[in-house]
């Protein structure tokens, strides 16, 4: 089930983005980043930047995806909570 999850929101993240739904995309980014790792969606935008040819130029999305992926792993650990048998509760 957990394998199944990250495939469709991949894929959702993958097709609003590339639709033109930039808002959509970006909420499902931020939601990936805080229920699992998230390195792979950093891959995901290197791609997309060289979908969109922005790899030549400036590769704003791969920067901004690694800078939010970096963020979130900052954040996540100061936003779970641990119970008394050292178990995360989201």
């Amino acid at each position: 089930m957990n394998f199944g999850l990250r495939f469709i929101l991949l894929t959702l993240f993958l097709l609003s983005f590339i639709s033109g739904w930039f808002w959509l995309a970006l909420g499902f980014f931020c939601w990936y980043l805080f229920r699992y790792t998230g390195f792979e969606l950093v891959l995901i935008c290197l791609l997309l930047d060289g979908y969109y040819g922005a790899l030549s130029v400036s590769p704003v999305l791969s920067l901004g995806s690694f800078m939010l992926w970096s963020a979130m792993l900052f954040l996540r650990t100061r936003l779970m909570l641990y119970n008394q048998g050292n178990e995360i509760v989201f």
